[in-house]
């Protein structure tokens, strides 16, 4: 009943419930990891990492607790404890993608990035069609900066379909005196975008896909680099949900 009430969005008679299923059986782990998926959905983090907490002290060998618990981590910019959560979960399961395109993530975030070339290869061991290998794009700019001007990194892979959730964009430059204009996005979606993005590094829209699946959108940079007007494409790839989470509660 849980699960089917957060699937239709009605997140606190979801609460309720399990509540409810806590005060029959305190150490039933799943009940707490079902309720950090609902905190997490609603942006109460620190409620969404007890749950989480809790549920791994039943538990510690459940991998989807460890994932979740690793991306709010890496969400709030804890990357160092995110990157044990994200590695406790491959401990427990290797060759799970989302786990791997986690930990690129946050490797990138710590500078790592020959570390993380390796996960994003590895990625593509396992799909060669990965959309992914934009990402690996950017990744490579690090090392040659004469590629391209400007590239893309992003923090969150998965949204849900028609809500509005916030999106990080990280700007990698070839030269950091680029002075970027305006960035617009092209595709089945709404967007906001703070104005002036200037010498910033990176910059949070807000964005609110209309269609499941893979969304593939245009971006479209314009700058200034050394008193020249420049404009960039760049596709980024979304995943777009049309409920709670990225796994099946059970």
């Amino acid at each position: 009943m849980g699960f089917a009430l957060s699937r239709l969005g009605k997140y606190d008679e979801a609460l309720k419930y399990f509540k409810k299923c806590l005060e029959l059986n305190q150490d039933f782990y799943n009940t707490w990891y079902n309720m950090g998926l609902i905190y997490k959905e609603l942006e109460e983090y620190d409620k969404a990492l007890e749950c989480f907490d809790k549920s791994l002290e039943l538990c510690k060998d459940n991998y989807y607790t460890w994932f979740e618990k690793g991306s709010i981590l890496a969400r709030l910019g804890d990357y160092k404890n995110a990157l044990i959560c994200i590695n406790n979960a491959l401990k427990l399961n290797p060759n799970d993608t989302l786990a791997i395109y986690e930990k690129c993530y946050i490797l990138a975030q710590l500078g790592k990035y020959e570390e993380c070339k390796k996960y994003y290869y590895k990625l593509l061991e396992e799909n060669p069609h990965h959309p992914i290998k934009h990402s690996i794009e950017a990744i490579e700019l690090l090392g040659n900066e004469n590629n391209k001007d400007i590239s893309i990194i992003y923090d969150k892979k998965y949204l849900k379909t028609g809500s509005w959730s916030k999106l990080k964009l990280m700007f990698i430059k070839s030269d950091p005196s680029i002075y970027i204009y305006s960035i617009r996005l092209l595709g089945n979606l709404e967007i906001k975008i703070p104005n002036n993005i200037g010498y910033n590094n990176e910059i949070e829209i807000e964005i609110l896909p209309k269609n499941q699946g893979i969304i593939p959108i245009k971006t479209i940079i314009e700058y200034n680099k050394h008193g020249e007007i420049c404009e960039e494409e760049i596709i980024i790839w979304i995943y777009s949900k049309n409920f709670l989470s990225l796994r099946e509660i059970t």
